[in-house]
């Protein structure tokens, strides 16, 4: 046996992230001054039955899941809130930087949402 630790990279591969960190602040600011509207409890969107849509068909629809960028780190939306143009356009920011997006498609193609 090797004494070797084995790299993050062993359990988990993603292309190097390419994020402007300034613009993606800036858009981060824009999203927490103006949050998406909860349209729903947490709890009850997180139970319903979401369905998985194109990323580029969320606007205007409601959250099904937790969608996290790195490097913020904290969830830009939450199961129950409504999808909105600041949303969106950071996440399509990140998703285009190619830094690591915790969701249940963390390549962000597909979301999941409440109808």
């Amino acid at each position: 046996m090797s004494d070797r630790q084995p790299s993050g990279d062993f359990f988990f591969h993603q292309p190097p992230c390419r994020a402007d960190l300034e613009s993606l602040s800036a858009l981060a600011g824009r999203v927490a001054d103006q949050c998406p509207a909860t349209e729903m409890s947490p709890r009850t969107a997180f139970y319903a039955k979401p369905r998985a849509i194109p990323f580029s068909q969320a606007l205007g629809c409601i959250s099904g899941e937790v969608i996290t960028p790195y490097p913020l780190g904290i969830p830009v939306i939450m199961p129950g809130e409504r999808f909105n143009e600041d949303t969106t356009e950071l996440l399509a920011a990140v998703k285009l930087s190619r830094c690591p997006i915790s969701a249940v498609d963390s390549s962000l193609e597909s979301v999941r949402v409440v109808l």
